[in-house]
């Protein structure tokens, strides 16, 4: 911009870009330029701007044979396809995505065939793969979602962690679902000690914010053969 001038300090408040338009140093381009000057060089020029291709950085090799599958809509649908069984070797779920995977399992707000009512202690809420050994895998065969899985797939869960509108313990009994739901499916919690802290009924809010605090970023699991 040009030095600062007095007129600026008073009414009409003079804007220091006059003098840039006054030069015509800056245009103002419409739609309607835009339009004119992309259609101007008639069909060579329009052949040329299809021929353009974006320069983008080559991929590292670790990328090589890897295909990235976006899915929406309805999860448990989609993975009906019979083209998604045993395909995935990686997947991410956000926290706010994990609603198929409970309705997959039985386990969603609601249902009537959760298996963890009636297992799980009132008084201490302790990982799965302690509390309900034997129920390791009892949905893998029905489900959908588990068997969109290849042998020795790893699943990454975004947890609560870092929602501030949740207290301590929706945190702590969110992870606590999400791993409910993949000891159903059969799946193993890496590092269970540091990713799934056991919950105590009468446990005050600053000791689960405190535990959630120091629990893992993420909960991941791997798919066993």
């Amino acid at each position: 911009l040009p030095p600062e001038k007095p007129e600026e300090h008073v009414f009409p408040y003079a804007s220091p870009l006059d003098e840039f338009r006054a030069t015509d140093k800056i245009e103002e381009v419409t739609e309607d330029k835009v339009d004119a000057k992309a259609t101007g060089g008639g069909a060579r020029s329009r052949r040329a701007a299809r021929k353009q291709k974006a320069d983008w950085p080559p991929l590292v090799r670790a990328f090589d044979g890897v295909e990235v599958v976006l899915m929406s809509g309805d999860l448990r649908e989609q993975l009906q396809k019979p083209r998604y069984r045993g395909l995935f070797h990686r997947a991410f779920v956000g926290s706010m995505a994990v609603m198929p995977l409970f309705e997959d399992a039985g386990i969603a707000a609601g249902g009537s065939t959760d298996p963890f009512e009636a297992t799980q202690s009132p008084n201490v809420r302790r990982p799965p793969s302690v509390e309900t050994p034997e129920l390791l895998g009892s949905r893998r065969e029905e489900s959908l979602v588990a068997g969109a899985f290849a042998t020795g797939a790893e699943v990454t869960f975004e947890t609560l962690k870092y929602q501030a509108h949740f207290e301590g313990l929706a945190r702590l009994g969110f992870r606590h679902r999400v791993a409910q739901a993949c000891h159903l499916f059969g799946w193993h919690l890496r590092d269970e000690r540091h990713a799934l802290p056991r919950m105590e009924r009468d446990m005050k809010e600053a000791r689960a914010r405190e535990l959630d605090t120091d629990a893992s970023d993420f909960m991941r699991f791997v798919v066993p053969a």
